[in-house]
């Protein structure tokens, strides 16, 4: 059994290292693309599972981000945001929103485009047993930039559940922030 959590947690820092290679060779400085480009097309071969759970995680993490990420350690640090604080001892979280920020489309990433966004989360974290959301009475853009999250109580697990929330535009759920837009889902 230790054998198969050690090949598990290699393939899982194999599939780590190939996003990292794909996001670092699609971040670069200054990249133009051609209007004849090639579309970038990524395939499972290893059968149905792939399809329904692999792919679609690995196409979340190319085109679209998170409001805060996890390091290694298991710290959160910015991603979308820049700042975030809590208030009333744990219950209001407060999110200030990097600038300049874009989807795919060219619409500006605003506070209540987040909020919208997330309002659906929190709903569907209400109606099932999801970790994280669950003390969320309210998604709020109180200014353009800063999204405030109300709880009925604190909760430890909201940090994380952003990390793991990607943020797409609220209409359009195949737009993103990432790296890499879809094309199309063939």
């Amino acid at each position: 059994m230790l054998q198969n959590a050690r090949s598990f947690a290699t393939s899982g820092a194999r599939l780590q290292c190939l996003l990292a290679l794909l996001l670092a060779t699609a971040c670069g400085q200054g990249i133009s693309v051609s209007p004849n480009a090639e579309p970038l097309r990524i395939g499972f071969g290893i059968g149905d599972s792939a399809k329904g759970a692999g792919l679609p995680a690995l196409t979340d993490l190319l085109y679209a981000e998170s409001l805060l990420s996890r390091e290694m350690d298991g710290r959160q640090t910015e991603r979308l945001v820049t700042t975030w604080r809590w208030e009333d001892g744990g219950r209001v979280l407060h999110l200030r929103l990097k600038e300049g920020v874009q989807f795919h489309d060219g619409t500006p990433l605003t506070a209540s485009l987040v909020a919208e966004s997330l309002r659906a989360t929190v709903e569907k974290a209400r109606n099932s047993s999801g970790v994280g959301f669950e003390h969320v009475t309210a998604v709020t853009a109180t200014t353009d930039d800063t999204v405030t999250f109300t709880l009925t109580q604190p909760d430890m697990f909201l940090l994380s559940a952003l990390s793991d929330r990607k943020i797409v535009h609220p209409q359009k759920p195949d737009i993103g922030t990432g790296p890499f837009r879809i094309v199309s889902r063939t």
